[in-house]
């Protein structure tokens, strides 16, 4: 048991705010997650990973409220590559398919999107480390809508 402990890896991301992109975008919110995986030799790795984030948007349906505001889910696997930069310090970046879902909006949604990130991390020890970095989510989706009663047409975001 101490052996495979040994082979994983836990990073801990933390954020104040995520910043959305492409039309209707959401207001800057809260964003964070973790990942659990294990760095091979080579610098290649594997990560199951987690992000929860946040976000607000602007609603054009009257009478419904203008904005709605809600929860994003995200869980995947990406495959990850690390290279080192000085001492403790390490840089990386993953890519991989995701599933996610939504809580609290008004018409919640899911599905499967794909999944980036690219950063430098801190090793505290072999089985901890902490990153910060860029991460992006491509999901296609019809929750948020800026008018959803329209043609049922789904976004990226």
């Amino acid at each position: 048991m101490k052996k495979l402990l040994s082979m994983m890896v836990v990073a801990a991301f933390c954020s104040v705010m995520a910043i959305g992109c492409g039309d209707d975008a959401a207001e800057e919110c809260l964003y964070w997650g973790f990942d659990i995986g294990r760095t091979f030799c080579g610098c290649w790795g594997l990560d199951l990973f987690y992000r929860y984030h946040s976000g607000q948007y602007e609603r054009d349906n009257p009478p419904q409220p203008s904005k709605d505001g809600g929860e994003m889910h995200h869980v995947g696997i990406k495959f990850t590559y690390e290279f080192p930069i000085s001492g403790r310090w390490y840089g990386w970046a993953g890519a991989g398919p995701e599933y996610w879902w939504t809580n609290d909006y008004l018409a919640d949604d899911d599905g499967f999107g794909v999944f980036a990130e690219v950063g430098v991390g801190y090793v505290i020890s072999q089985s901890l480390r902490l990153r910060a970095g860029l991460n992006i989510h491509g999901v296609d989706t019809e929750v948020t809508r800026k008018n959803p009663a329209d043609d049922g047409d789904s976004r990226w975001l």
